[in-house]
């Protein structure tokens, strides 16, 4: 073998393991849910909203969608961001379950014109979002906040819908 014969197979040899270093993961980073119940039957159906940190204050989400047959469902995310899922007409029970805090309560002003709380606001309390707009913050509207993992992982998301929240 000569040579520029030589050059040229370690050249080709090291543009391959160079593409190949270069090349992309494609692997969506992903949100798998998985809903339960004991007293409902069936999970199938519910629709579950993926809100996101910057909607905070907002009850804008970024995505929908409805749980399969065995209940679950899968959002594509941004690794990194803080997102919150929530369903709306059932309390999701999960150990980190909880309201999407916007501030705390300032003035008596202030908490006379906010969505109602129970117990009742009072000054220095958070302020729970009220996410469905209907002037109460309920049970049902706590969240899951859930950080999106790294680049092409996926983070799996348990959820007990309580029944006995329904609105």
């Amino acid at each position: 073998m000569n040579m520029n014969t030589s050059t040229k197979i370690l050249s080709l040899a090291l543009a391959i393991i160079l593409l190949a270093a270069c090349k992309k993961d494609n692997k969506p980073t992903m949100i798998d849910v998985s809903l339960t119940t004991s007293s409902l039957p069936g999970t199938s159906g519910q629709t579950i909203l993926l809100l996101s940190d910057e909607h905070r204050t907002t009850s804008d989400y970024v995505s929908s969608g409805t749980t399969d047959a065995n209940g679950k469902i899968s959002f594509n995310a941004t690794p990194g961001k803080k997102y919150y899922i929530y369903n709306g007409n059932f309390d999701l029970v999960n150990p980190n379950s909880a309201y999407i805090i916007t501030g705390k309560f300032t003035s008596q002003q202030q908490i006379d014109s906010s969505p109602v709380q129970t117990p009742a606001a009072q000054i220095g309390d958070n302020i729970e979002m009220d996410i469905n707009g209907d002037g109460i913050v309920r049970q049902n509207e706590k969240v899951i906040p859930v950080t999106a993992p790294a680049k092409g992982n996926t983070v799996q998301v348990s959820a007990t819908i309580n029944s006995q929240i329904a609105q």
